[in-house]
């Protein structure tokens, strides 16, 4: 899959609703590989978004909005908290380190 930065969202929606069909069909067998198949481009497209991490960073607002809607759309709770937790992480060692040494 090679999309492009603009691609993101529709491959998102695109994905979600695929989801979305598979579970209204419930556990049927004939499913399963499709369920797979969903997951392995799920993955695909979270780790597309991983590298741009640094639009948290540089505080491009709209940029990082769509990427963690991307993220919740596809259900990748944990990618997002480990964006986050690595935005973050930084500047609370830093104060603690401050605070620690007073």
């Amino acid at each position: 899959m090679s999309l492009r930065s603009s691609d993101l969202p529709k491959a998102t929606e695109t994905l979600a609703n695929m989801r979305q069909c598979l579970s209204a069909v419930g556990e049927v067998a004939e499913f399963a590989n499709i369920r797979k198949q969903l997951e392995v481009l799920e993955d695909r497209l979270d780790s597309m978004v991983q590298p741009s991490h640094r639009c948290f960073i540089q505080l491009q607002v709209e940029v990082a909005q769509e990427l963690r809607g991307i993220l919740i759309r596809i259900g990748s709770f944990k990618s997002l908290e480990a964006h986050y937790t690595k935005v973050h992480l930084k500047p609370i060692r830093l104060l603690w380190e401050d605070f620690d040494s007073k």
